[in-house]
């Protein structure tokens, strides 16, 4: 007897590949892909002939079809020798991942106050860029943002970035002047070439970080606004030209090795109100090291409090005077 044949099922199996960039488009030599809603990021058109590059302006907005999109993020640019300068619209929010990294002959673009972070990468080889200011809303800078920014001189932080990434200014051997505004940066893994002669913390800074000013053997002098109410491990070791520092009224916690190597620094100005104890070893005291460099300690009109083994072996200090704080 012949048994019941059951039929066979076929089970059709469709993959639906899930982009976050929809499709592209073009617009006026410049090329567009969705993100989703009516957000667009912009990139370079490989369409796009010598002619007309030179000075960018890229649009708040672009029409396509019946839709009108937002321009939040900018793509790639890559290696374009012909973009001289950039202008960016206050509608973008994100600076992508190597957007303009080699574009050896642009000089200038802004930063405009709406963008929330630089990616990896964003502005590396870009060795005709001379200043650069970060706006006051980004908070994070990627690895290599400016790596070899060869010909960069001044650059100014603004007072939001809270993170900083590996080597984000590595090979920018010509800055000299920084000013630093943000005011709790928390995690700073870059650095600084010696070739900064000025560095600004600017009222309003909380927190300097870890290694901030490390190894910038050409600075002279800082000053720790009012604002600042802790200094990180490291942050101006080796600073081997600093001869002066004046510590403001807030702080209230030094790190580690804050001045270790400063062989220069003979004068300290300090303003901390009631700045927390040390303890009696080489790394907490911030100045143990400089037992016959430092002739000069001032403490300031508001000083409420001397913390524990502050002064500890400062044996070339003659005099010093107590407020009637």
């Amino acid at each position: 007897m012949q048994k019941n044949m059951k039929p066979k099922i076929f089970t059709l199996l469709i993959v639906f590949i899930a982009s976050s960039e929809l499709f592209a488009f073009t617009v006026d030599n410049l090329s567009y892909s969705i993100l989703g809603g009516d957000s667009v990021k912009v990139s370079q058109s490989y369409m796009t002939t010598d002619a007309t590059m030179g000075d960018i302006v890229i649009p708040a907005t672009v029409s396509y079809g019946e839709q009108t999109y937002r321009v939040v993020e900018t793509g790639s640019f890559f290696a374009c020798q012909k973009i001289t300068s950039v202008t960016l619209p206050n509608s973008i929010i994100t600076i992508g991942e190597g957007s303009f990294n080699g574009c050896t002959n642009m000089t200038t673009i802004n930063i405009p106050n709406n963008v929330r972070t630089i990616k990896s990468d964003a502005f590396r080889d870009c060795w005709s860029l001379q200043t650069i200011t970060i706006s006051n809303n980004v908070t994070s800078i990627g690895d290599y943002a400016f790596t070899n920014c060869t010909n960069l001189v001044s650059i100014t932080i603004g007072d939001s970035v809270k993170n900083i990434g590996q080597k984000a200014f590595t090979g920018c051997t010509k800055i000299d002047s920084v000013v630093w505004n943000a005011k709790n940066c928390e995690n700073y893994a870059s650095g600084f070439y010696p070739s900064v002669t000025k560095f600004i913390i600017g009222e309003g800074v909380e927190i300097i970080p870890l290694g901030l000013c490390g190894g910038l053997s050409g600075l002279d002098t800082i000053v720790i606004p009012n604002s600042v109410e802790y200094i990180g491990n490291y942050a101006f070791r080796s600073c081997t030209g600093l001869s002066s520092i004046t510590i403001g009224t807030n702080v209230d916690s030094i790190g580690e090795n804050v001045f270790q190597n400063c062989t220069s620094l003979a004068s300290v100005e300090w303003n901390a109100r009631h700045c927390v104890d040390f303890n009696d070893n080489a790394s907490s005291k911030p100045f143990s090291a400089l037992a016959n460099t430092i002739t000069s300690f001032t403490f300031g009109n508001e000083v409420e409090y001397v913390p524990a083994y502050l002064c500890k072996g400062l044996n070339k200090i003659d005099t010093i005077y107590f407020p009637n704080s």
